[in-house]
């Protein structure tokens, strides 16, 4: 993990922390894989949940939604619990997020912007209510 990703990994942590959750970094899962995240937590209905943060660091915004839609399909294979993604673009200091994830975050926007991934990237992805 490079230095851009280990401060975004730190920025979501922090932001899911203060949103109530329990997290660790850089967690062994399943014997063959790591999670750069593992959450645990109450959602919005107070149930308990678990749930791992990919966290990318991208040089710009040209990064097509098919790359990140291949990387979500190998994760749901890899992982039985769902996997949301985290992508900074260190050139602009920003924080791009699945919206499931933005729900989940409680973050302060001061020094780094936080936007939403766009829709038709976390389509497929997107749990049901």
């Amino acid at each position: 993990m490079n230095s851009p990703e280990k401060f975004a990994t730190s920025l979501v942590s922090l932001a899911l922390v203060r949103k109530g959750y329990v997290t660790s970094k850089d967690v062994p899962y399943r014997d063959q894989f790591r999670a750069d995240i593992l959450a645990v937590g109450k959602d919005q209905d107070k149930r308990e949940e678990t749930f791992i943060v990919e966290v990318k660091a991208i040089r710009g915004r040209q990064f097509a939604p098919e790359q990140v839609d291949i990387l979500r399909e190998q994760y749901r294979s890899d992982f039985d619990i769902p996997v949301y993604f985290a992508l900074f673009i260190d050139s602009d200091s920003v924080l791009m997020v699945d919206d499931e994830l933005h729900k989940r975050m409680l973050f302060s926007d001061e020094e780094i912007r936080l936007e939403v991934i766009p829709q038709e990237i976390v389509a497929a992805d997107s749990p049901s209510p």
